[in-house]
């Protein structure tokens, strides 16, 4: 057997590593009004720097997802929280404005 098959095996026995994620966020929807970047390593949580309203994924990390909070230190965990997977450079926000405070970045 050539080693030239090994190769594409021996890489698909390796486990996934999740790297970190750059966010965005931003003082208004649609991200608008930037105000700092943040570059989080998996399972990581925190609060934000003031109130934001939108988060633009920097830098994609599939199989994670962000939730961002309308308190300090990942409270309330309720419907008033915003949720989306990291997989995609894409911008969120929740329509009527709401302000968040707080962070957690998942990955299994």
């Amino acid at each position: 057997m050539r080693a030239s098959f090994l190769i594409p095996a021996f890489l698909a026995a390796l486990p996934t590593v999740v790297l970190g994620v750059g966010i965005d966020a931003f003082g208004e929807t649609a991200c608008n009004g930037f105000e700092e970047f943040y570059n989080l390593n998996p399972n990581s949580k925190g609060n934000l720097a003031g109130p934001r309203e939108s988060f633009s994924v920097v830098n994609p990390q599939s199989g994670c997802h962000m939730k961002f909070y309308t308190g300090l230190n990942q409270q309330p965990n309720d419907a008033s929280t915003l949720s989306f997977s990291t997989a995609n450079a894409e911008c969120y926000w929740i329509s009527n404005g709401q302000q968040f405070l707080s962070f957690g970045f998942y990955c299994p």
